[in-house]
């Protein structure tokens, strides 16, 4: 075991803690498991992510994940492409 171990399990807590809510430890847990070679455990950890929190950072995020690591699932780039389309960009003022 090393610190990928520790980071999965420090993860697991955080979504114990609040797994509706917390895009981000689902966010990294993906990566962490994007790492370790478990591509479909990523994809749901992805769409978790993006349930619990659809920021357009996390939608570009698991577009990228498709695109990259399951480019054969056509429809679900398309749906993914979609829903990112469809959310309102941020307006920061200057």
């Amino acid at each position: 075991e090393g610190k990928g171990a520790e980071e999965y399990d420090y993860l697991l807590k955080a979504l114990a803690v609040d797994s509706e809510n917390t895009g981000l430890a689902w966010h990294n847990l993906g990566k962490l498991l994007v790492r370790l070679g478990a591509i479909k455990s990523a994809r749901i950890a992805f769409d978790a992510m993006v349930a619990a929190q659809s920021a357009i950072q996390y939608q570009t995020a698991r577009l990228e994940f498709l695109k990259t690591h399951i480019p054969e699932d056509t429809e679900a780039i398309e749906r993914a492409q979609a829903q990112l389309d469809s959310t309102p960009g941020e307006f920061v003022a200057e």
